[in-house]
């Protein structure tokens, strides 16, 4: 089986991807993995990840609904 794998830069490029019933995998390698890293390595069970209420991306993000789920945990 052949496979294409497709990287972009930002949010956009998740969107289209998505809009076109492909996989879409969001790796955030800057700010999120070092922390992500440090949270496992001290025994957290459950990471939950959120743009901050700031953020624009072109796609909806629920920053709220996150921390509901993450409180539910």
């Amino acid at each position: 089986m052949k496979g294409t794998v497709i990287l972009s830069t930002d949010a956009s490029g998740a969107a289209e991807a998505a809009a076109r019933g492909r996989v879409v995998l969001v790796v955030d390698v800057i700010d999120f993995s070092t922390t992500m890293e440090a949270a496992l390595d001290a025994g957290a069970l459950v990471i939950f990840g959120a743009a901050p209420d700031a953020a624009r991306p072109p796609v909806a993000v629920a920053p709220f609904n996150i921390g509901v789920m993450a409180g539910k945990a």
